[in-house]
């Protein structure tokens, strides 16, 4: 678990959900940075294994996740009696979820990337539902290394699809449809979530469009 520092979270202990390792690192340093401890799961049985031996204050969870939705994931919190607060987060258009994340129970849903003053505001009580994606200044090192990872990212969607294996490659680039403006790639991410679409459409689903975004996210580094 991350430790606490100085901060309006100070004395509150938060669990993040994301089955994406950069997230979560990324998020757990911004609550960290706020003053709360932190502890990070991927999945959503490891967060009701966490909550069996730790009493978190407040859980971020995003709707998408390797084992369900953050929406499942909220609800059996709830079912496991945790009174805290529940802050989703989404790729999607928060119209899309904010229904079925109402309905399992969590009391915020912000869009991604959510800057630290939303994240703050909805896990203390300041702001329901927002669409206030900004770009947050990172360590430099961690968007380096994200940057480095999409060229890798790419080939492997492009493998994928050219295998016929489509499923594999739209939940990839759903993936990083969610995860890359939070690091400063929008373009990337806009390019990725029209890629899901097609393939998910059953379509062609050519990547050259997020082919250039990848390249030249990696011409910026």
């Amino acid at each position: 678990m991350l430790e606490m520092c100085d901060g309006p979270l100070r004395d509150s202990c938060v669990m993040v959900i994301d089955d994406d390792a950069d997230v979560r690192l990324l998020l757990a340093e911004q609550l960290q940075r706020m003053g709360a401890s932190v502890e990070a799961v991927a999945t959503r049985a490891a967060a009701l294994g966490a909550l069996r031996t730790t009493a978190y204050d407040a859980v971020v969870v995003d709707f998408h996740l390797t084992d369900g939705t953050g929406a499942e994931a909220a609800a059996e919190l709830r079912a496991a009696g945790f009174a805290g607060r529940v802050v989703m987060l989404t790729g999607r258009d928060v119209a899309e979820v904010e229904s079925e994340v109402r309905e399992a129970g969590a009391d915020a849903l912000l869009r991604k990337p959510a800057n630290a003053e939303a994240l703050v505001g909805a896990l203390l009580g300041r702001r329901v539902v927002g669409d206030d994606s900004q770009e947050t200044r990172l360590p430099a090192a961690m968007v380096a290394r994200y940057r480095q990872q999409l060229p890798t990212v790419c080939r492997e969607i492009e493998g994928l699809i050219a295998a016929g294996d489509n499923a594999a490659a739209a939940r990839i680039a759903h993936r990083i449809s969610g995860t890359a403006a939070s690091f400063g790639f929008a373009d990337v991410g806009r390019a990725a979530a029209e890629l899901e679409r097609e393939l998910l459409a059953g379509g062609a689903a050519p990547i050259d469009a997020f082919g250039r975004a990848v390249a030249a996210a990696s011409d910026e580094g």
